[in-house]
């Protein structure tokens, strides 16, 4: 009896061991579950590891895709993940439900089209689009640019479109091999998408001999010249066409709707964006960079022009000291900027070259609403000697080269902040994409004082696919690969090679590494006079090959 006993209170006690253990671990599931929810509430910033893994939430993503674009390919596409790890090629409009994050994949020879957007619907059925070239680090890294964002109903992907740049102005149309004329005469066309309906505006007596002033027109004047009901409007897919966009369509006919070319005439509106990349019609942007208030082209090195709306906030933010350089190429030039949509963590950038000293920063009231500066602080310098900052004249003094980029918070006088990131440069980097240059290479131009010549290094930290490093010093060279992608033979003032005169104080010398298998690579400016450092904080200058940009 007594054993019975003892027996059935060995069994009714593990049997309540065992039903607390469910419990608690049912319990612990719940609260880590709970505790996950939770932290990826909170949150917001756009990381490589942010909303991945089964518990996240997914999105809606619709896509305009045009499957008649022949730029669209093996070798470049978009692609989206539901699960953090495993990716599918986008290869039609979707929609598809539960995605975590989009990439995107390019080949060596192709870059996004600027009429290409991707963007967010709320609730209430709004675009906002995002900017691309704040989201482009995410967007093609291997874990993607993750979804994320409060009382959003969908994404989309808009215009996939891809651009080649090897093309050097030859018109990929195989039904029509004549060269475009790609003068700049002071007219150009604004063409678009809106409502599925594509539309196009002439702008006209836009100066052409200054390609380094920015030239602006409200959208409000962007009105289509084939249907004066219609105004672009900032997310419309876009592109800035050529003078020569106008024999594609029969100025007598005044609707606008007829065209001499059958072809583009029975296209549908995506199709005829894709046609005008094909036709070689479509402007180079240079670098130029849009926001949600503003777009922008550096019109292929020959204008520059912003169409903005009244909430655009421009400021000119410009270098100045004893070296004028590269004054004719607007992406090293480009000092005019709408900083309304800039954060701390995003702000806009601007070049400066590295041995001019000196930045004004000026509010240009290209908008509707007059802004004016209060005061300019910098936000990532430890040092506060490094930098003078008069916040009377709205002067920024670098008394020190060691810090190659540097954010400024601009506050004005409503106490409004705006961010912007002047990069300062003594490097012009640009891969193998020259004219008729079969090499697979990184170029670069490092510019110099008159002062240092025949003891200046470069020393390249080769980061390559599979993670190895490879440390080298670069060999001058006397091929000067210029930022256009023109191949020129210099002639050099001292009759040696690896150097031109581009002022009288600064020198220029190139170099090339083989970019096969590189993944990252760094470029530090060393004074061999006394084994210091030029420029290159860190590891060095960074050139993205994925990317295929220079990251300050």
């Amino acid at each position: 009896m007594h054993s019975i006993i003892t027996n059935t209170k060995k069994i009714v006690s593990l049997a309540l061991c065992l039903i607390l253990l469910i419990i608690g671990t049912n319990f612990g599931i719940t609260k880590a579950e709970d505790s996950q929810t939770n932290d990826s509430q909170t949150n917001d910033s756009q990381t490589d590891d942010s909303q991945t893994g089964d518990s996240k939430k997914g999105y809606e993503l619709r896509v305009s895709y045009d499957v008649t674009d022949n730029s669209i390919s093996e070798s470049n596409y978009f692609s989206y993940t539901t699960d953090g790890s495993s990716w599918t090629r986008i290869t039609g409009n979707g929609p598809y439900e539960n995605v975590l994050a989009i990439k995107l994949t390019l080949d060596q020879n192709h870059s996004l089209a600027t009429h290409t957007s991707i963007g967010s619907v709320d609730n209430n059925h709004t675009f906002t689009p995002l900017d691309m070239s704040k989201i482009m680090n995410n967007l093609t890294a291997d874990n993607g640019f993750t979804l994320a964002g409060d009382n959003i109903d969908r994404f989309e992907i808009n215009n996939i479109g891809f651009f080649n740049n090897s093309s050097s102005g030859e018109n990929n149309n195989d039904n029509n091999n004549q060269q475009v004329d790609h003068s700049f005469k002071g007219t150009i066309y604004l063409t678009w998408i809106a409502n599925n309906k594509f539309y196009y505006h002439k702008i006209s007596g836009l100066i052409t001999n200054d390609p380094t002033t920015l030239q602006t027109k409200s959208i409000a004047e962007m009105k289509a010249d084939n249907d004066n009901s219609v105004l672009f409007e900032i997310g419309n897919s876009y592109e800035f066409c050529y003078e020569s966009f106008g024999g594609l369509i029969d100025t007598n006919d005044t609707t606008g709707n007829t065209y001499t070319n059958s072809d583009f005439n029975s296209a549908t509106a995506n199709q005829k964006l894709s046609m005008l990349r094909e036709l070689d019609l479509t402007i180079d942007p240079t670098g130029a960079v849009s926001t949600s208030n503003s777009i922008s082209t550096n019109g292929d090195r020959a204008f520059r022009l912003a169409i903005y709306t009244e909430n655009c906030k421009a400021f000119t933010i410009s270098g100045s000291g004893n070296y004028t350089i590269n004054a004719e190429d607007q992406i090293l030039t480009n000092s005019t900027v709408d900083l309304s949509d800039s954060t701390v963590s995003n702000p806009a950038e601007v070049n400066s070259f590295i041995l001019n000293d000196t930045v004004n920063i000026v509010a240009n009231n290209i908008g509707s609403t007059a802004t004016s500066i209060d005061s300019i602080e910098a936000v990532n310098v430890a040092n506060s000697n490094a930098i003078t900052i008069n916040n009377t004249t709205r002067q920024v003094t670098f008394n020190s080269n060691f810090y190659n980029n540097v954010t400024f918070k601009i506050t004005d006088t409503n106490n409004k902040a705006y961010y912007v990131k002047v990069n300062r440069y003594d490097m012009l980097i640009s891969d193998s994409l020259v004219p008729d240059d079969t090499n697979n290479r990184i170029y670069s131009n490092v510019y110099y004082s008159k002062s240092l010549v025949g003891n200046v290094a470069v020393q390249v930290r080769i980061v390559k696919n599979d993670g190895s490093v490879e440390i080298t010093n670069a060999t001058l060279s006397s091929t000067t690969h210029l930022p256009n992608g023109d191949v020129v033979e210099q002639n050099y003032v001292d009759g040696s090679t690896g150097r031109e005169t581009i002022t009288s104080d600064i020198l220029m010398s190139t170099f090339y590494i083989d970019k096969t298998n590189v993944k990252d690579a760094y470029f530090t400016v060393i004074n061999k006079t006394n084994n210091t450092i030029l420029s290159g904080s860190g590891y060095g200058l960074h050139y993205s090959v994925a990317q295929r940009k220079t990251i300050y």
